[in-house]
């Protein structure tokens, strides 16, 4: 399906995460049944697609994971 669409994974992915943006979401030219199928096939590929729509961390968490693991690494070196 995404062949014939001319889509990449991650060009789908940047697409989801741009309908998902609260900014885009609180724009007054997209009419409020359109806001709902949105959501309707976001959901939809959470179901299908767990992996790759779930929601994103916040960046702390990212870098707390990072520094989690680093430290991890390290000090299994130094051992």
């Amino acid at each position: 399906m995404l062949e014939r669409s001319h889509l990449s994974k991650e060009k789908l992915c940047i697409t989801i995460e741009n309908l998902q943006n609260p900014v885009n979401q609180s724009n007054q030219a997209i009419k409020p049944e359109t806001k709902e199928q949105v959501r309707e096939v976001i959901t939809k590929l959470g179901e299908y697609f767990p992996n790759q729509f779930a929601p994103a961390q916040n960046s702390e968490e990212i870098d707390n994971a990072a520094n989690d693991y680093f430290q991890k690494v390290f000090s299994a070196e130094l051992h």
